[in-house]
């Protein structure tokens, strides 16, 4: 038996489900309705020109709530004077509970039982009307049963799924078209990109598809914050869901492991061959496109092709009209704000304004600033609209200068930090500002900020991390410290951390950055970044996190060649004028250190800057890097870059060359579990033997060949999943009255 919980639905939601359930049930046209405040009326049909049945919709928890409101509609119907009254009710009622509600009523109209639709009499009709049932999608969704089931799957890297949240994220979603044409794109191709704009909905439809997958059977939710470790987590035979939200970094390109595209498109290959497995990714369109110019794997390989793009425009009024619905009913705004609204219709002004954006509505009704001016709510919103920066004008403009400084530092660590290395930094800069900075302020500073602002949390090393609440705040700081020419000096002058003179400040005739969502720079900084940059690359402190699943952050471990790395992408000019930033900071007194800390990075480093940056000889860099390379696609990376040299090695040297070829392909060769995989392999070996060719590689060909054989075997006798069908989810319709929506909108005058 059907057991849903309507208070899932927002209350014009449970006003659409009752119209559909009493047009099915009734086979006439229920017409939406409402005269305002006190008119008594949500629906009405017309039995004939002079009989009129009204129907009242009323989602309440409790009957005593129930009771207590149908006790003010007793005047209102008595005006009315309907032929015939209808409720319908999302309470549980019991015969006891409709003869009270008649009696109320009595002797104005005469109620029959079957008049009083309780939480058991609608979803018996909801079970008599599959189609009406599917419209309702979050409903099922928001069973008792399915959450339950949600609850109790297995997730890895992610905070246990809470009740409540998922709840009170089902009950806020708006069904659009996304949500199907990413779910298909899922099912054919079994991984799924969603982009888009800031703020435009990507995290949220992923997690409504996690929730949809683990609530149609899937075993496992496992949330990613690198593609190293996702082969690891594969299991035959097991349905997983893999989620990985800002795959290509938060608020522009930032890859955080050394050759990620391959491994990228080797794990969405590996993906598409399982039956039981699918990858949901997310990212901001303007990102993608600057990976697929800086990437020229991921743009061969179109991986694109399973993208699905939120577009504004692709959400219709009703869409629109329903996510503004539904953030200004769960934020509970007072009724002068709603009747500011309602003025003149100005929510349409809102509905079609072409900067119409789901966080923009969501920042602007956390700060709450309507308490102070509930008259000037609807101008406010109007304003943010505009403006979409400006939803944190007013909130950062009360701010002391001390909490700006706390915030400019924040984004110049790329939004997150741990809160110890925040404060340090925090204290530092206002030190060298002017800003008095005491430990009452600090704490001051805190308390103000946190959840304003910022959220601290507390990682699975028990250490404690700040972010940023929002990453519109981000975006927001970003374009604050661009407007302001001095603090754009500071920030680099006064650094801590050595990441925190590039996370965010590019060079603005750089390329490589497609995004707006950087700090500009010129040669006007480079004396500045120059002096910085000498003094803080040699104490090797970053302060950049990582995201690794919901509340768990982590910072990669230090690699001075991956540092010089993001210095070149994100300032190349810069870097190659000065020298010395690499000279002085890899010197052959340190080149074993360097190397043993990630001899790939100095590989992938000199191939990117180019050997004439090295006071180090060509050869004394060849023989070190070799020694710490492990895997055959670096390999050959290094033959490709120390060609030359190799090509005019002594008896000696040469002989270091293959036992080292050796060494790592049989490494290669041994962690690789898919044929695919080992095919790489082949090709790499085949490009280094052409390179070299000095190496013997055909006992190793053989032995790859072998165990290709054994893999497809295995295959064949474990590949019997059934693999995962699409299905629709299905959509009510909004009662618009040719696009007016002002029924849907007054109803939030009813407290």
């Amino acid at each position: 038996m059907l057991d849903y919980d309507f208070s899932v639905l927002q209350p014009c939601e449970f006003e659409y489900l009752t119209r559909d359930l009493l047009q099915k049930k009734e086979n006439v046209f229920v017409e939406s309705f409402t005269t305002g405040r006190d008119g008594g009326i949500d629906l009405r049909y017309s039995i004939s020109k002079d009989k009129k049945v009204i129907v009242q919709a009323k989602r309440y928890k409790e009957f005593s709530e129930l009771k207590s409101n149908l006790k003010k509609e007793v005047e209102k119907v008595k005006a009315i004077k309907p032929t015939r009254y209808i409720i319908s009710t999302s309470v549980g009622l019991t015969p006891a509970n409709k003869e009270e509600i008649k009696e109320l009523f009595a002797p104005i109209i005469c109620i029959k039982d079957e008049d009083i639709l309780g939480r058991t009499d609608l979803n018996n009709l909801l079970k008599k009307y599959p189609d009406i049932e599917k419209s309702y999608y979050k409903l099922w969704l928001a069973s008792t049963s399915i959450l339950e089931s949600i609850i109790y799957k297995r997730t890895e890297n992610y905070s246990e799924f809470e009740l409540n949240t998922i709840r009170e994220e089902i009950s806020n979603y708006v069904m659009n078209p996304s949500f199907n044409e990413a779910k298909k794109l899922l099912c054919d191709n079994h991984y799924v990109i969603i982009s888009g704009i800031p703020g435009i909905g990507k995290t949220t439809l992923a997690r409504m598809l996690v929730y949809n997958l683990l609530a149609e059977g899937f075993d496992e939710f496992i949330y990613l914050d690198s593609i190293d470790s996702a082969m690891n987590k594969l299991q035959s035979g097991k349905k997983q869901v893999f989620f990985y939200d800002d795959f290509l970094g938060t608020t522009m390109l930032d890859i955080k492991e050394s050759a990620f595209e391959n491994k990228l498109i080797q794990f969405i290959r590996e993906i598409g061959r399982r039956m039981d497995s699918l990858f949901i990714l997310t990212t901001r369109e303007y990102i993608l496109q600057d990976a697929n110019l800086n990437f020229e794997k991921i743009k061969i390989e179109n991986i694109a092709i399973a993208k699905c793009i939120i577009n504004i425009e692709s959400y219709s009024s009703d869409i629109k009209a329903q996510i503004l619905y539904n953030h200004l009913c769960s934020a509970n705004i007072p009724i002068p704000c709603i009747e500011k609204i309602l003025e003149k219709k100005n929510y349409l002004n809102l509905i079609k304004h072409k900067n119409f954006n789901p966080r923009i509505v969501e920042a602007f009704l956390k700060q709450k600033k309507w308490i102070s001016s509930p008259s000037d709510f609807y101008e406010d919103l109007l304003k943010a609209f505009d403006n979409p920066t400006s939803v944190w004008d007013y909130a950062i403009s009360k701010l002391q200068d001390v909490h700006k400084k706390a915030l400019i530092v924040l984004a110049t660590m790329g939004g997150s930090a741990m809160l110890t290395e925040w404060e340090r930094a925090t204290r530092y800069f206002c030190d060298k500002t002017n800003v008095n900075m005491t430990d009452d302020s600090w704490k001051e500073c805190l308390k103000l900020l946190v959840d304003s602002f910022i959220k601290i949390h507390k990682n699975k090393w028990k250490g404690l991390y700040v972010f940023f609440h929002n990453p519109s705040i981000l975006d927001y700081m970003i374009g604050y410290i661009k407007e302001r020419p001095s603090v754009v000096k500071d920030c680099i002058r006064y650094a801590v951390f050595v990441d925190q003179l590039y996370l965010i400040f590019k060079e603005e005739s750089n390329k490589k950055v497609l995004s707006q969502t950087y700090v500009p720079i010129c040669s006007e900084h480079f004396d500045l970044l120059h002096e910085s940059y000498m003094e803080l690359l040699p104490l090797n402190e970053i302060c950049q996190l990582h995201e690794y699943g919901n509340e768990v952050v982590r910072k990669e471990a230090y690699s001075v060649s991956r540092t010089i790395q993001k210095i070149e992408y994100s300032q190349p000019m810069f870097l190659a004028k000065n020298k010395d930033i690499i000279n002085n900071t890899i010197t052959e007194e340190r080149l074993p250190d360097i190397v043993c800390e990630a001899g790939e990075d100095l590989v992938d480093l000199i191939s990117v800057v180019g050997m004439n940056q090295f006071e180090i000889s060509p050869y004394k860099l060849s023989r070190v890097t070799l020694g710490e390379i492990s895997f055959l696609p670096d390999c050959l990376s290094w033959c490709k870059l120390f060609k030359d040299e190799v090509l005019s090695y002594s008896d000696i040297d040469r002989q270091f060359v293959i036992d080292n070829f050796n060494r790592i392909a049989e490494i290669s060769t041994d962690i690789s579990s898919t044929s695919d995989e080992l095919e790489e392999q082949l090709d790499a070996i085949n490009d280094i033997i052409q390179i070299i060719p000095y190496i013997d590689a055909r006992m190793l060909e053989k032995k790859i060949i072998e165990k290709m054989s054994e893999i497809e075997e295995k295959k064949k006798d474990k590949d019997t999943s059934e693999g995962y069908d699409f299905r629709e989810v299905g959509s009510y319709r909004v009662a618009d009255n040719g696009n007016d929506y002002y029924e849907m909108f007054s109803g939030l005058l009813i407290k």
